[in-house]
């Protein structure tokens, strides 16, 4: 099923695993509400079940995750990365501040943004689409928002395609 959290001034720290963390669903929804500011955060070493290496982020989704709203998330990825969807993330809306041992939003299959203001601080990647198995999928696809990235590797790192049609950067 689809499953809704709404982010109302909160605070979540979980020091030995991701502070959101979407085991199965059809898809995750974080909306961020109106003049609102929430932080999520994770320790910097994690107990994972034996042979495992996920989660591996602060906001975690083994499926489709998007992001609304007109709040702010500030995400601190002290372990590896900040937010990482294994499959489609999605951004739609709100001010976004992360900073990650690794990379900052990583969305395995596709990442997409149509509005948001980002200040990105992170290790590896700012942005990563890395899915090498399907051609159709390792993407980033922009139309707007406004982006301030410092990365130690890429800004923005797809796998098979990069399309930004709007937005401002600073890379």
């Amino acid at each position: 099923d689809k499953v809704i959290l709404v982010l109302n001034g909160v605070n979540i720290n979980c020091s030995t695993g991701s502070g959101i963390y979407g085991v199965q669903s059809d898809k995750i929804i974080i909306t961020l509400a109106a003049g609102t500011q929430n932080t999520i955060s994770d320790g910097s070493s994690y107990t994972l079940e034996s042979g495992t290496d996920e989660p591996n982020a602060a906001v975690f989704s083994k499926d489709d995750l998007t992001l609304n709203g007109t709040g702010t998330l500030t995400v601190s990825g002290n372990y590896q990365n900040g937010i990482l969807s294994k499959d489609d993330l999605v951004i739609a809306g709100g001010t976004y501040i992360v900073t990650a041992v690794n990379d900052a939003l990583r969305g395995r299959d596709s990442i997409t943004i149509t509005d948001g203001k980002f200040t990105i601080n992170a290790g590896a990647d700012g942005f990563q689409s890395n899915n090498d198995e399907d051609t159709e999928k390792g993407t980033v696809n922009i139309s707007g928002g406004s982006f301030d990235i410092t990365a130690g590797n890429d800004g923005i790192q797809a796998y098979t395609g990069l399309t930004i049609s709007g937005g401002t950067f600073d890379i």
